[in-house]
């Protein structure tokens, strides 16, 4: 993974907690990374109050920005509303690929 591809993933987490801590109500914010050879999948999950289940489309530059740069990393960006509350935002990494910009 290149310098710039950590970066790229460092911000989505990054966006992922901040958005905990300001939109939430959460009271726990966790991360967690798994790697394999063929993957990095990076997960922050809150225990708030959920992301809406239509989120107002006018709004969330984070979240689009996370989702470019998910894209940018051939990545896979989940957003889950959690049924027992909190939001979950799963990003899957292909390590096998050369694209990683």
């Amino acid at each position: 993974m290149t310098a710039t591809a950590a970066l790229h993933l460092y911000r989505i987490a990054q966006e992922a907690v901040t958005n905990a801590a300001k939109h939430s109500q959460a009271t726990t914010v966790t991360l967690q990374a798994d790697v394999t050879p063929e993957r990095l999948c990076l997960r922050v999950r809150d225990n708030g109050v959920g992301i809406p289940e239509y989120p107002n489309t006018g709004a969330g530059m984070g979240l689009r920005n996370m989702r470019t740069r998910a894209t940018t990393l051939e990545a896979v960006l989940e957003i889950k509303r959690l049924s027992q509350g909190g939001t979950e935002i799963i990003c899957t990494v292909p390590l096998d690929t050369s694209v990683h910009a």
